[in-house]
């Protein structure tokens, strides 16, 4: 299966993290959506996303060793429409500037949101704008 997902990540305290060699973010308590794809092999990423020890090589695996995913949110696709899910986000959420988005143009691949209820709307809502039904999986860890 190939397609674009989103995680629901929860930080329950504050954290600063060292992204690689080049850059510490601080992130808040609350909820991050994490945009990505994988037009590939979705089941794959997803499962690593998952793991607990992995060698990191994107930003969120930095995050993710002081978040932990709560909800995986995707649709099938093998189109790149990751960009237009990170548009539809950015005009009600705020943005991690720099976060993810290394491989184009957009300010951020990861967003904040203190209620994960109203997060996962957003989400849903972002997906249904840009013309793909979302399907929900929550992580087995």
């Amino acid at each position: 299966m190939k397609g674009i997902y989103i995680l629901i990540i929860e930080v329950d305290k504050a954290a600063d993290i060292a992204v690689g060699k080049r850059r510490n973010y601080y992130f808040q308590p609350g909820y991050y959506a994490y945009v990505g794809s994988a037009l590939s092999s979705l089941e794959p990423r997803l499962r690593r996303h998952l793991r607990a020890e992995k060698r990191p090589h994107w930003h969120i695996d930095y995050f993710l060793k002081k978040g932990s995913i709560k909800n995986i949110i995707y649709a099938e696709t093998t189109q790149k429409k990751e960009c237009g899910l990170v548009k539809q986000l950015s005009l009600k959420l705020p943005a991690v500037a720099g976060f993810g988005c290394s491989d184009c143009r957009c300010r951020s691949h990861l967003f904040f949101c203190p209620e994960k209820l109203f997060l996962e709307k957003l989400v849903d809502d972002a997906f249904l704008s840009i013309g793909l039904k979302p399907s929900l999986q929550q992580p087995i860890v």
